[in-house]
């Protein structure tokens, strides 16, 4: 539910009036999940705990996309979608606007195991 409420946050109906400030005021070193959290984006705490729980690394490229998306004139919309995989994936794609037409759009992808489910290498004891 999380990426359902960000896609509504940031549809190209939203986008622009979307205040950039509440992002600006997490700070240079926030990262998505900081910014779900402080936009109330969760509807159960396991949604929080769950985005908190990625590499730190892809949530800072995703708030970095996030904030390019919305230092543009005019603003470019976010459309956000998860598919499972086996590790931690996130796949960023951008279509640029064509003059007469729309104003170009970014994708992210997220992809990783279903909530809940153990990370194999997790559970297994480290070889000795």
């Amino acid at each position: 539910m999380i990426l359902h409420r960000a896609n509504y946050i940031f549809d190209p109906e939203r986008i622009d009036v979307f205040p950039k400030e509440i992002l600006d005021g997490l700070g240079e070193e926030a990262t998505f999940a900081d910014a779900v959290r402080e936009l109330e984006l969760t509807g159960v705490p396991a949604e929080l705990e769950f985005i908190s729980g990625w590499p730190r690394g892809q949530l800072a490229a995703v708030s970095g996309a996030v904030r390019a998306c919305l230092a543009q004139t005019p603003r470019m919309p976010i459309t956000f979608a998860w598919a499972p995989a086996y590790d931690y994936e996130i796949s960023i794609w951008e279509s640029a606007g064509v003059e007469g037409s729309l104003r170009g759009e970014m994708t992210i992808l997220f992809r990783s195991r279903y909530p809940g489910d153990e990370n194999p290498v997790a559970i297994r004891p480290a070889p000795v």
